[in-house]
């Protein structure tokens, strides 16, 4: 009997497919769909076995689509490489042009290690490659870490890639789906590829035309502008204010405690609905202002020169600002870039190896787009960071702003300022980017100076008799591109590679501090000031920031874009109890969005994960919000192009998140203190190689920690080792890759080792010495278990099943491998291998290529000891079963749920379908904080039964 299986296949030239396919035209595309027999899907499809992987594919006539169609089912059997089910027609003569493969899957027993693939396969090239011309680097459009679904929910993914004319008839094209990590099954549904057609842009973008209609707004002002501005000049100064009491940092807005919710807006975009996102209970509003940058946006106040100010663009929106809600509390946004007049000024312009100047294009200052003899049409020069001219024509340029602004009154509408350079807000370059200009190696010299004081101290440092302070070329600057292909920088051979690293990333918190002292003594009062980190994992300076160097109040931190998705893990990638123990905030990016239509090359952004639906906008809300509010973090609304304030359903869910984002705020002091800490060290991000995996922890690995059932506190290392009065109380303490360690932090890590605490180190701990270089016997002496070198490879594990630390964990430790085959990352992933030689250790883990052990315990009177070697080997199971062997608190039975707590309230995102029984620190009555049911009238203990993909709010009286 024939068995049914429906595969839609979309192109734009019949004649590539043969019989048995129909094809039929649709919307000015052909579709081919493929009736074929459980036989006839190996005649058409091949499943192909990579690097060790096993499995099968087959027709699933039990998970069926919700109209009730077969699926396409791919069983991965074991935890090595990659399964390719790879459609076997040759596309190489289809049209040139942009193409689509999409598509769906549904899971239910998905890893952290598992990922999917959709790709169109070129014949050359490695098969994980993506086409670099169209897919975002940090898009999941490309490569899809899976996410399991509750029951007929099925995950959209997507993939573009692009057919030159020049490549056609030449190179076999094909379409394939790839399955990577831990043994799963995936099922898939509605597998096509398309000709991506470029179309309009919708004049007024909307969600969903039947559930999300937009709402269409006028200029609503309350006041007229006389009024407006009387009003504003009677009042008191606005103020916003971080305090900490007990354990939480208290947010202050005008001396009244609320939860810190701010609205961004674009630079470009005039239509702000301040009044709209201010009903629905975001209390702080940002308003721009630039100097430097394009000139086309009108705030720039340096457009028509340095001696030319115009204040009017920027001085329209703040009184629009005002007229509508005249008590509001804002915040002034600055951006930085050049100016008329900086072309000029070469010496201080971004210059590349080769000497050609840095360009933005548009103005848009977030990066050095290219580098060019001169500079054409719309682009603008780039600043070097390390110009003292540009950081002073733009520092002078703000004060006379705020001058401006204190003798209109308007100045007592603002509470503070925002640093950017562009207008995702993003101050600060990748730490890697260099700047051979002759102002950043003037400032690099000065930096060597600071730091080592005499050049003979510099020349013992750098292990180079020659070596001096002064760089007179660009040549004579340290290379990074000789150590480029370095599994690891050694500080005995590299450490001038590493001070040019450093001094990358020291210069520009220097930047940001300048204009922050120059803005807040013109404002004549205390200023909460804050700035924005793409990615503070990879941002040591926040270090820095938060060891109190600076003056800064706040950070804000952009949660990663792939987390828009429904059923991923919430991304609280801040070391956030680092920031609380000196009073500096974290404020993440909530860059939801709502569903547009866009040209077919912006496709990848709008397939992240955008909320087509309320319901989709408040499951992906409450799954991030819920990390802020437990653990007194903030959180700003980026709408991108505002989106949000046009749907009534929309602001009411805002308001209602607001609503208990301020309750819980307005509860007394969090007293709870975990029973573990995990310590991250920021510096190893400037030893590990610039193509390799970032040895101090990866943002997937890091999510997962939150998915253990176990509370911990989050540090950076430089914190840790100062705060001796935090240390002390902990059980167990995870050391994240402290690469290299000085001796008064081995005295630190010596006296823990005591009152049968448990310390977990992570692959290089201790390995790095200043002037040694790499002494793995110190490093083996610190972590109580001999290491020996093992060469290089892949680093995933898989646990020893017997030992009871290892019992019911995730199937792989580490993701070496899903690494490996990640989107910008064409050649295997291979690190320094350490292996376990201590016979006294207990052998927990051992690596899936080669089998050498690779993670052990090791038990002494009064503490333990657990190595783990790997950057990311230390899963959610095995951190639940680490703080259960030593009596640490669990407030989650069993891993599998994404949570963050306070003694009075916990979010929890599952992760996967399971019952859960849930602790909290101490007895009360147990509520539902959305719905307000009563779970348990006076416990401590609650037991719950979660989806995958729910989120469930917990709040204690």
């Amino acid at each position: 009997m024939k068995k049914i299986f429906a595969l839609l296949l979309l192109s734009t030239a019949s004649t590539l497919f043969a019989a048995p396919h129909k094809i039929f035209r649709e919307r000015n595309m052909l579709l081919l769909e493929n009736f074929a027999y459980d036989d006839d899907l190996n005649m058409n499809w091949e499943l192909v076995k990579i690097e060790g992987a096993e499995g099968f594919m087959q027709i699933d006539y039990d998970t069926v689509t919700p109209t009730g169609n077969p699926t396409l089912k791919i069983v991965k059997t074991n935890n090595k490489g990659m399964l390719l089910v790879r459609y076997k027609a040759d596309l190489r003569d289809i049209p040139a042009g942009d193409y689509i493969i999409s598509g769906r899957y549904h899971c239910k027993n998905a890893q952290p290690d598992n990922a999917v693939f959709f790709r169109f396969i070129r014949e050359g090239f490695p098969l994980y490659q993506y086409d670099p011309t169209l897919n975002s680097g940090t898009s999941y459009t490309c490569f899809s870490q899976m996410v399991n679904s509750p029951e007929h929910f099925w995950q959209p993914t997507m993939y573009l890639a692009r057919v030159k004319e020049s490549d056609r008839n030449k190179k076999k094209f094909q379409i394939g789906i790839m399955l990577l990590g831990s043994p799963c099954q995936v099922n898939f549904d509605q597998v096509a590829m398309t000709r991506a057609e470029k179309r309009a842009r919708d004049s007024f973008p909307a969600m969903d035309s039947i559930h999300m209609l937009p709402l269409r707004f006028e200029d609503r002002p309350v006041l007229s502008e006389s009024e407006a501005l009387e009003r504003v000049k009677k009042r008191k100064p606005a103020t916003v204010e971080v305090k900490k009491e007990g354990r939480s940092l208290r947010f202050y807005i005008d001396g009244k405690v609320a939860a810190p919710i701010m609205y961004l807006t674009q630079t470009a975009n005039l239509r702000n609905h301040f009044k709209e996102m201010y009903d629905a209970g975001v209390p702080i509003h940002y308003l721009h202002v630039g100097a430097g940058g394009a000139r086309k946006k009108g705030f720039n106040i340096l457009a028509n020169g340095v001696d030319k100010m115009d204040f009017s663009v920027p001085d329209k929106e703040i009184i629009k600002a005002l007229r509508t809600i005249p008590d509001a509390t804002l915040m002034l946004r600055v951006t930085f870039g050049g100016y008329p007049g900086f072309e000029n000024l070469s010496d201080e312009i971004w210059q590349n190896k080769d000497g050609l100047l840095g360009v933005s294009r548009d103005g848009d200052m977030q990066a050095v787009h290219a580098f060019v003899k001169e500079k054409s049409g719309s682009q603008q020069y780039y600043p070097s960071y390390a110009s003292e001219t540009w950081r002073k024509t733009c520092g002078d340029a703000l004060v006379a702003y705020v001058e401006h602004l204190k003798s209109t009154g308007m100045f007592n509408a603002f509470a503070g300022f925002d640093f950017c350079i562009g207008e995702d807000g993003q101050f600060l370059t990748g730490y890697h980017r260099r700047d051979y200009s002759p102002a950043a190696r003037k400032g690099f010299a000065k930096f060597l100076r600071k730091k080592y004081g005499t050049v003979e101290n510099l020349r013992k440092a750098w292990n180079d008799p020659k070596a001096e302070f002064n760089f007179p070329t660009r040549e004579s600057l340290p290379d990074l591109d000789a150590v480029r292909n370095k599994a690891m920088l050694n500080p005995k051979t590299d450490q001038a590679v590493i001070d040019a690293l450093r001094y990358h990333n020291d210069m520009q918190l220097e930047v940001a501090e300048y204009f922050r002292k120059r803005l807040e003594e013109a404002a004549g009062r205390p200023m909460f000031t804050h700035i924005m980190t793409p990615g503070s994992f990879n941002k040591s300076w926040i270090d820095l920031v938060s060891a109190g160097e600076t003056g800064f109040t706040s950070l804000r931190d952009c949660v990663g874009y792939s987390y828009r998705r429904p059923g991923r893990p919430a991304s609280p990638n801040a070391a956030y109890d680092t920031m609380r123990e000196n009073g500096v905030m974290i404020i993440n990016e909530l860059d939801l969005r709502t569903n547009s239509t866009r040209t077919a090359c912006e496709m990848d952004i709008e397939d992240d994960g955008r909320a087509t639906t309320p319901a989709m906008f408040r499951a992906i809300l409450n799954r991030i919000t819920g990390f802020q509010i437990a653990r007194g973090m903030g959180y700003w609304y980026y709408d991108m192009d505002q989106y949000f304030a046009q749907n009534k359903e929309v602001l009411e869910i805002i308001k209602e998140n607001s609503v208990i984002a301020n309750r819980i705020a307005g509860k007394p002091s969090d007293t709870f203190k975990p029973d573990v800490a995990v310590v991250l060290d920021h510096d190893a991000v400037f030893y590990h190689s610039f193509s390799k995996l970032s040895l101090p922890v990866t943002l997937l690995f890091a999510n997962y920690l939150y998915a253990s059932g176990v509370p911990f506190d989050f540090y950076y290392s430089n914190d840790f080792f100062d705060h001796a009065q935090e240390r002390g109380n902990y059980k167990t303490i995870i050391f994240l890759t402290k690469l290299e360690l000085n001796a008064q932090q081995k005295k630190v890590i010596e006296s823990l080792k005591s009152d049968n605490r448990t310390l977990v180190f992570l692959y290089t701990t201790g390995l790095l010495s200043a002037d040694k270089g790499f002494r793995l016997k110190e490093a083996s002496k610190v972590m109580g278990i001999d290491l020996a070198m093992d060469g290089v490879g892949l680093l995933t594990q898989e646990p020893v099943k017997s030992h009871a630390l290892a019992k019911n964990t995730e199937p792989v430790w580490g993701l070496a491998d899903l690494v490996t085959y990640r989107v910008w990352h064409f050649t295997d992933q291979e690190y320094m291998k350490f292996v376990i030689n201590d016979p006294a250790a207990e052998v927990i883990g051992r690596f899936i290529r080669g089998g050498q052990p690779g993670s052990a315990v090791k038990k002494f009177d009064n503490w333990t000891a657990i190595y783990l070697g790997a950057p990311d080997a230390l899963t959610a199971g095995l951190m639940n079963n680490i703080a259960k062997s030593n009596g640490s608190f669990v407030a989650i039975d069993k891993p599998g749920v994404n949570m963050a707590m306070r003694d009075c309230f916990i979010s929890m995102h599952a992760l996967r379908e399971d019952d859960y029984t849930v602790k909290f620190p101490q007895s009360g009555k147990i509520i539902n904080s959305v719905t307000g049911e009563v779970l348990e009238e006076y416990s401590d203990t609650v037991k719950i039964h979660l989806n995958a993909g729910e989120t469930l709010w917990l709040e204690q009286e």
